[in-house]
């Protein structure tokens, strides 16, 4: 009989959980919850950033494209920064164009998140020269543009063989400016 009532004692002391117990198990449980909601949320957020990502690198793709359905010799004067040189009205981008769905970083002075580059230099009233001497970072500039093997200063905007071009986005992302640049040599063919 005392064999029994020490067992029947033992058995009810270990039936339920003690408050330690529960309030260790309340703890791992509310970090694994955390962990969860914090990996949930940057799934979400990184979903957001290749969302953003992908549309600014199709607006790039089709700024190319569109470029290279123009005739080659009026790709610098329709996609320059300047409107002086336009060879006909409303056919012009001012150098910048908007991407439907991606926002502006603040301070943007013209509100377009996307930016065509040229190796330009401006010269007395507002026009653009596209130089071989130009030193636009990222575009491997100095290039010998008409071909005739040697690099000057002077403007050929009517006879380049080759158009360096930086085609950027810059915009107000989920985590921040957030900047594609895709850059190129187009080609007389």
């Amino acid at each position: 009989m005392k064999g029994l009532r020490s067992c029947r004692r033992k058995r009810t002391q270990r039936a339920g959980f003690s408050l330690i117990e529960v309030v260790v198990a309340l703890a791992v449980a509310s970090i694994g919850v955390m962990g969860f909601s914090q990996a949930l949320l940057g799934s979400i957020v990184l979903g957001q950033v290749n969302h953003q990502s992908s549309v600014a690198r199709r607006a790039t793709s089709d700024v190319l494209e569109d470029m290279n359905s123009v005739p080659f010799t009026e790709i610098f004067a329709r996609y320059n920064a300047t409107a002086v040189d336009d060879l006909a009205a409303g056919t012009h981008l001012l150098g910048a164009f908007p991407v439907e769905g991606l926002d502006p970083v603040n301070g943007d002075a013209d509100g377009l998140v996307g930016e065509i580059v040229f190796p330009t230099v401006a010269v007395v009233g507002g026009r653009l020269e596209l130089r071989e001497d130009a030193a636009q970072g990222g575009l491997g500039m100095p290039k010998d543009l008409n071909i005739d093997g040697l690099i000057d200063g002077l403007d050929h905007a009517v006879d380049y063989k080759l158009l360096p071009v930086l085609v950027r986005v810059r915009w107000r992302g989920v985590k921040g400016p957030a900047l594609i640049e895709f850059k190129t040599t187009l080609v007389e063919l």
